[in-house]
């Protein structure tokens, strides 16, 4: 019987031995090792070169040394594929997306009652809904005794919409149609700086659609040159701002709409997801007074305390080598 025993142990041991991930991670795996795990277990590779590499630098001290001597590489395999369990994980995701709902998912639905509010604020009180610009034309006056062109202008229609008008300044900017179709967002590329404003003037009281026509600058003739009205606006975009009016004494500017910055970033970025989800949390901080956690957020935070609590002391192990 005594014999059989110590058959059993020696036997355990060898066996204990032949995995080398039982070793623990302050030691070196021999080639042959690694050849056996390269053949088994290829995807640890990786895992290994990283533990590998920061190394030198973790356990140079003797105290965290002995710290991380009870980590096998056996320990480190197995939390990593806990890590990449998919189907567990998106069942407890599945879990959270009810308590995420029940904490948050009204903010969430209240950040469209905010943006509607604003755009609806904004509309009614910004200076540009008075009145309505339009390019009606374009003008080409030409040398008298050549073809070479002299001056071009363009003809701008501009119609009041609340009643008459004392005073109006407004810029344009030309666009060409293939930038707006490559920008992120409409405001970023409307408030470009690659574009130079044209400023106009309409000093005299006016009540009803009145014309008016501006000479192109150097780089609008240049586009102007070879092009009619149809050919131009097919090719390019004029953008116009209304900078200032006055009206019965009052003197309105774009800058009247005092609209939230949180809002504003929210309008700017609309076109990128992330960038979104961040001014979305912002308005819902700045206006709602709440610290709001996105669904995603919320997930990733549960995550981690998942991860952390099947083996705190390989996650914080890996946390330091950067592994993700």
């Amino acid at each position: 019987m005594k014999k059989l025993f110590l058959l059993l142990l020696v036997a355990t041991v060898a066996i204990s031995c032949s995995n080398p991930l039982k070793k623990s991670i302050v030691e070196t795996l021999t080639a042959d090792e690694l050849a056996r795990i390269e053949k088994n277990n290829p995807e640890f590779m990786p895992v290994y070169t990283l533990l590998q590499s920061v190394k030198d630098s973790l356990l140079k001290d003797e105290t965290v040394k002995k710290m991380w001597e009870g980590i096998t590489y056996k320990r480190v395999d197995e939390f990593i594929k806990y890590m990449n369990d998919t189907i567990s994980f998106n069942k407890v995701k599945d879990s959270l997306h009810g308590v995420w709902e029940q904490q948050y998912g009204q903010y969430s639905h209240k950040v469209d009652s905010v943006l509607a509010y604003w755009k609806s604020y904004r509309e009614a009180n910004d200076a540009s809904q008075y009145v309505r610009i339009e390019l009606e034309n374009i003008d080409k006056e030409y040398y008298p005794y050549s073809n070479k062109l002299n001056n071009v202008s363009f003809e701008i229609k501009v119609t009041p919409l609340r009643g008459p008008v004392d005073y109006l300044r407004f810029s344009y900017k030309v666009i060409p149609r293939s930038a707006i179709d490559r920008a992120k967002s409409d405001y970023d590329i409307y408030h470009s700086s690659l574009y130079e404003p044209t400023w106009c003037s309409i000093t005299e009281r006016f009540s009803g659609p009145v014309t008016n026509y501006w000479e192109a600058n150097y780089t609008n003739k240049k586009i102007l040159e070879e092009r009619n009205i149809e050919t131009f606006k097919r090719d390019f975009v004029v953008y116009f701002e209304v900078d200032e009016l006055r009206q019965g004494g009052k003197r309105i500017t774009k800058s009247n709409v005092n609209v939230p910055m949180s809002v504003l970033n929210y309008w700017k970025n609309e076109n990128d997801p992330v960038m979104k989800e961040k001014y979305a949390k912002d308005i819902v901080k700045d206006i709602l007074g709440v610290d709001f956690v996105s669904e995603q957020e919320f997930y990733n935070n549960a995550f981690e305390k998942y991860i952390e609590n099947k083996d705190k002391e390989v996650y914080e192990l890996l946390k330091l080598c950067g592994y993700r």
